[in-house]
């Protein structure tokens, strides 16, 4: 074989590599719509809840419960699969007692993103594919100002449900740390599961001279939701 021929081998063994890796960075970097959605009535996701209430000169107030989020519908909108769901809401203080229904919402899920509406206000919760380091705006469906959201492989484990954390991901809805106040706000998604952890939290810290810096609460909340357990009732 000449130089010539063997440069060709070469070139090709090399190119064919580096498309080999191209595309099992991209697997891994790119995951389907469906994965993170489910779509059977009657599917339900259990959390334990935690809200803490901040306020100037008086004691935070935290308040636990159980939220249960179950599919109540599915209807296909158009032929080419946008589904809407709709999400009943229940809650019970623990265990020990019953659930009641408080609220909803629905989901409208496509090829291009997942979309929530709850409380008369549409987020655009997810977009497809999942990208790594993908970000749009979360308020594109409504009237408020632009909110930038940001996907990212997980970095924690969620330790409360046995879960694919393959391709656990977390996105990022809100990130602001200053002086006088802080902002966190970001949800974790598992394949064929949905939600499984979701935290907000935004603080206001005192601002006088005396105080300023010194990360003392003078108003706001932090809530935590972590799934416990989840299924599809028969």
């Amino acid at each position: 074989m000449n130089f010539f021929n063997q440069y060709k081998v070469l070139f090709f063994v090399g190119l064919l590599s580096a498309i080999v890796l191209y595309g099992c960075e991209r697997d891994e970097q790119m995951w389907s719509s469906e994965s993170y959605v489910k779509t059977n009535v009657g599917h339900y996701r259990i959390y334990d809840v935690s809200e803490t209430k901040y306020a100037a000169s008086v004691s935070p107030v935290v308040t636990v419960f159980q939220e249960m989020h179950k599919i109540s519908s599915v209807k296909l909108l158009t032929a080419s699969d946008v589904s809407m769901i709709e999400v009943s809401v229940f809650r019970r203080n623990d265990e020990q007692n019953l659930w009641k229904e408080v609220e909803g919402y629905t989901m409208i899920n496509s090829q291009e993103n997942l979309l929530i509406t709850n409380q008369g206000i549409t987020r655009m919760v997810l977009k497809y594919p999942v990208v790594f380091g993908d970000e749009w705006n979360g308020n594109a469906y409504n009237m408020e100002n632009e909110e930038l959201y940001k996907v990212q492989r997980a970095n924690q484990m969620i330790e409360r449900v046995n879960i694919d954390s393959d391709h656990l991901i977390k996105v990022i809805r809100r990130e602001k740390s200053t002086l006088i106040d802080y902002y966190n706000s970001v949800q974790y998604f598992a394949p064929n599961i949905g939600l499984v952890y979701d935290e907000d939290t935004a603080l206001e810290y005192c601002q006088d001279n005396n105080c300023i810096g010194s990360d003392k609460i003078d108003s706001g909340y932090e809530k935590k939701m972590v799934l416990i357990s989840y299924g599809l009732e028969p």
